[in-house]
């Protein structure tokens, strides 16, 4: 899955980057969390929504196969359902896998 093409970061259709947001607390919370430091509720929160505004691109249905496909609403209901710190890195971790890199 990883020859995958996004369309251009300014398409509506694309997932956008957490390192282009321009509000000031999403990029340090990934930093933290990149950097494996322990991540306050409120930074879970932010980068829960990240992942979501992620996952929930309509890209991801464009480009799907039919087993891709099967796996997208589960990945998306587990995204959604994260509370924790853990949650976060078994998301991220089955979005590489699936080509689908957020980080």
């Amino acid at each position: 899955m990883s020859g995958r093409t996004l369309p251009h970061p300014a398409s509506p259709e694309a997932p956008k980057y957490w390192a282009y947001e321009t509000g000031g607390k999403l990029g340090p919370a990934m930093k933290r969390y990149l950097s494996g430091m322990i991540l306050s509720t409120v930074e879970i929160e932010l980068i829960k929504s990240y992942l979501g505004q992620w996952i929930d691109s309509p890209v991801w249905e464009n480009n799907a196969d039919f087993d891709y496909g099967l796996g997208l609403g589960m990945l998306r209901r587990t995204t959604h359902g994260i509370r924790t710190a853990p949650d976060l890195d078994l998301c991220v971790e089955a979005m590489i896998e699936l080509g689908m890199d957020p980080l």
